[in-house]
């Protein structure tokens, strides 16, 4: 075993953190998105704006979205869950995604950009899926 994995075990995780496991439980897999610029003029130019996206609703505003991101990607570091931008839920329409005052603004500022010439001129969302690994489902059954 890696001496620099550390096991985590339910005691190491705050009550938000375990609700969120066993709410993932339930559900098995949520919707999470990134923003990305790409470029019309480069084709291997790609850059994530904005990532980890969970959305709550399509009002959800920019400090609460990177409060949500903070928090995933610390769950993702402890290894409990998976964010995988290129599995979306099948069948899942990612309206509060596309249609988002948050996407929308990602769009007004990448084509802003465009008009100057920045490299990153296509905005481009990328839909994807959140899952447990074996530990996250082992810490969302102990913490029912």
């Amino acid at each position: 075993m890696d001496r620099h994995i550390r096991l985590v075990s339910p005691k190491d995780l705050t009550a938000n953190q375990r609700d969120f496991l066993c709410r993932l439980s339930h559900h098995q897999a949520l919707p999470v998105a990134r923003f990305v610029l790409e470029s019309s003029r480069e084709h291997d130019f790609s850059s994530v704006a904005l990532a980890p996206v969970f959305l709550r609703s399509a009002a959800d505003e920019m400090s609460d979205v990177k409060e949500a991101g903070a928090f995933l990607l610390g769950l993702e570091a402890m290894g409990c869950l998976t964010l995988d931008y290129d599995i979306p839920l099948r069948g899942y329409p990612y309206e509060e995604y596309d249609h988002s005052a948050l996407y929308a603004y990602f769009v007004s500022t990448v084509k802003e950009g465009a008009s100057r010439g920045f490299l990153g001129d296509t905005p481009r969302l990328e839909l994807g899926s959140m899952a447990l690994t074996p530990l996250g489902e082992r810490l969302a059954a102990l913490a029912h």
